[in-house]
Formats: structure tokens, sequence, C-alpha cells
């Protein structure tokens, strides 16, 4: 009997817990180039600690500027709680721009800013740009779990030159 209480008890508990949803918003980048790419962002000052840039609007986490991109690996640009952000606004409020060397027949740099892109055909920051959605979620432990909108830019090798 004492047993039988001990479970009844548990569940109890463990139904009456409230689960917590929480919800956010990330850009990556992905390489699909099928040749190594070499990463430089240049966040906006605010963003900046030294070679380190803030990669999210919540907690501490800092991320490198420069950084090799493999391909078929999204990497994380920001994370937000901000769900009423498309993913061009929320380059655009972090980033001054961004560059990407890739090595064909020769050093290829590909220079996104908000005003335009050089050697690639589709500009990153504009509203009009291809973001591939994604949505997942990650649980954390029985009663939270957060929903991750993801919006990620690739960068293929057709797309690359004027």
């Amino acid at each position: 009997m004492k047993p039988l209480l001990i479970l009844c008890g548990i569940l109890l508990v463990t139904l009456s817990c409230k689960k917590t949803i929480t919800y956010g918003v990330q850009i990556t980048i992905t390489n699909r180039a099928d040749s190594l790419l070499q990463v430089t962002l240049f966040p906006k000052a605010e963003f900046l600690k030294g070679d380190l840039y803030k990669s999210s609007s919540m907690g501490s986490g800092y991320s490198e500027t420069q950084y090799s991109l493999q391909n078929y690996v999204p990497k994380g640009l920001y994370y937000t709680d901000d769900l009423d952000i498309t993913p061009n606004q929320l380059l655009n409020s972090v980033f001054d721009s961004i560059w990407i060397k890739i090595s064909l027949d020769s050093v290829v740099t590909i220079k996104f800013c908000p005003e335009n892109a050089i050697n690639y055909k589709e500009n990153m920051y504009s509203g009009n740009s291809n973001w591939r959605y994604s949505e997942g979620r990650i649980k954390m432990g029985l009663s939270s779990e957060t929903v991750v909108h993801t919006y990620d830019f690739e960068i293929y090798l057709d797309k690359i030159g004027e």
C-alpha cells in the first residue's frame, strides 16, 4: 500500500507541474559552396568585446568574429527573444557587414552590407533575400522547452560573382 501511495504522490506532483515554453529567433549561415569559407563578422560597436561579440540578446554569451565555416554545418550568428523581427532586420541591427573569403581559382571576397552585396548575387541584408526557415524544439528537463525559429542564409557556389 505504501509504494502505491508514493507512486500516486509522484504522479500527482509530475502532473501538476506547469510546462514552461519559451520562444526565440536565431539567424544562421550555412556553407553550401563545397569549399572552406573564411568568415569575418563586423558587429556594431555596442555588441563588441575585444575580438568577440555578444551573440544573443539573453545571457552573456560571446562568439568569435572570425572563423572557418565547414560545408553543411550551420553557424549561429545571433539569437534573440524578439519574435517580431525578420532575419534581415535582425542582421541589420547587429552587424555592420559580413565578409566571406573563398578560394576558387583565386581568392574571392564576398561582402554583405546593408547597401549591397559584392561578389554575390543576393544580399542577405535585403528584405527580399532568401532565408530558409525551420522550427526546432529544445527540451530542458521535464517541464521546460524552448521553441527556436531559425532563419538560415545559405552560401552557394553558383551565386558567387557579380
